[in-house]
């Protein structure tokens, strides 16, 4: 009697512990993971790859650039997620400067730190409500190069399948669909560098560099916001410029205000939106951002044979 009734207790324990553990492992598929993003591109990759299976938490405003937004209240909520994702090449500062879990950060970029651009312009500025600062570490719009921006998405891919393997598969396959549009990105920016054939190119601001390193484009940036005015010793230095250096188009972020934009008329420039989609942008996600930024692009090379 005795033998069988510990055979039923070690039978019970051991259903108990399959039971358990069957449990665990649903566990492990279905919870959603809570991710922090510091900007766009990464919310739009873990997006495509994470699907349902996420939870992004990316709370920037949309008039606020993600580079240099500081957390205050919303700090506690970004150290309780499973994953925190960073961009690299000094992007977000205040990640250097607050108590972060380590464990949960993950550098989309460390694999090819090595490329890292370095700023060359220290010249101190502003923007809007973000105040005065400096450029003076590296360039870190490293997602315009569609190269870089396919290891992003890797990275992406690999952090949330080391926490979630049993959707391995699922992630796998959502990262390919992604990797794929950003190779068509990749091969139609290369086109645009070849019809552009060494045409000098001025930006409104700096953060064209990975774009024009990978591309073969040659971009001289200025320091200017969209929506303030330009002061005279501003316009003489820029025309100084483009004496030096003829063109006939600017890249900007966003569009210019009319002042503006009436005196590079005037002058023979082009005004051409190229949004690096650091930010949220009118509820139009990256691809169409991208897209629209190509053929404004495009446009331009269509207007202005050689």
């Amino acid at each position: 009697m005795k033998k069988i009734l510990l055979v039923l207790i070690i039978v019970l324990v051991t259903i108990s512990c399959d039971d358990s553990q069957k449990s665990n492992n649903e566990n492990e598929v279905s919870g959603k993971l809570e991710v922090f993003v510091v900007n766009y591109p990464l919310y739009y990759f873990t997006e495509i790859i994470g699907g349902a299976h996420v939870d992004i938490l990316f709370p920037i405003p949309a008039y606020v650039d993600p580079a240099l937004w500081v957390p205050d209240e919303e700090l506690e909520e970004i150290q309780k997620v499973d994953l925190i994702l960073s961009n690299g090449a000094g992007y977000a500062k205040w990640m250097e400067k607050v108590s972060l879990p380590v464990s949960k950060i993950i550098n989309t970029t460390g694999e090819i730190s090595n490329t890292y651009i370095e700023q060359k312009q220290t010249k101190t500025h502003s923007h809007g409500s973000e105040g005065e600062h400096v450029h003076d570490d590296f360039e870190y719009t490293t997602w315009l190069d569609f190269n870089i921006a396919i290891v992003q998405a890797a990275s992406v891919k690999k952090a949330l399948s080391e926490l979630r393997p049993g959707l391995k598969e699922e992630f796998e396959e959502n990262f390919r669909v992604l990797k794929k549009e950003l190779m068509g990105f990749n091969e139609k920016m290369i086109q645009l560098g070849k019809k552009l054939n060494g045409r000098t190119l001025f930006a409104s601001h700096p953060v064209y560099q990975y774009m024009a390193r990978a591309y073969d484009l040659d971009i001289i940036s200025m320091h200017w916001e969209p929506d303030e005015l330009l002061t005279e010793k501003d316009w003489l230095s820029f025309k100084q410029a483009l004496e030096n250096q003829p063109s006939d188009i600017m890249l900007w972020e966003k569009e210019p205000g009319n002042e503006i934009r009436l005196i590079l008329n005037e002058l023979g420039l082009k005004t051409v939106v190229f949004n690096p989609a650091g930010n949220t942008s009118e509820n139009i996600d990256f691809s169409i951002l991208m897209e629209q930024n190509m053929l404004a692009l495009e446009n331009y090379i269509t207007s202005k044979p050689d």
